[in-house]
């Protein structure tokens, strides 16, 4: 399980899963010019569904812990494949 805290006024997010690998916070402005508040989680399995290790129940095993580790500090959450691992 890994955490990250950003700010003094945020609690740390948790993503209870093997597979999230680094977690980060960060800010985004989108196109209205609103603060956007992003949640990026790196994993080491295979995202793309044409991939043959793509493993579909542990890729929705770890979007549904994403879910839950979302909370209210984030408005989104960016999943990415471990540069490694690509």
């Amino acid at each position: 399980m890994l955490s990250v805290k950003q700010g003094a006024n945020m609690t740390p997010r948790r993503i209870n899963s093997p597979h999230a690998k680094n977690i980060s916070g960060s800010f985004e402005i989108d196109k209205d010019d609103n603060l956007v508040r992003v949640l990026t989680v790196e994993t080491d399995l295979r995202l793309d569904v044409l991939d043959p290790a793509h493993d579909k129940e542990e890729v929705n095993k770890l979007l549904a812990a994403l879910r839950a580790g979302l909370g209210d500090l984030y408005d989104r959450a960016d999943l990415k494949q471990t540069r490694g691992n690509a």
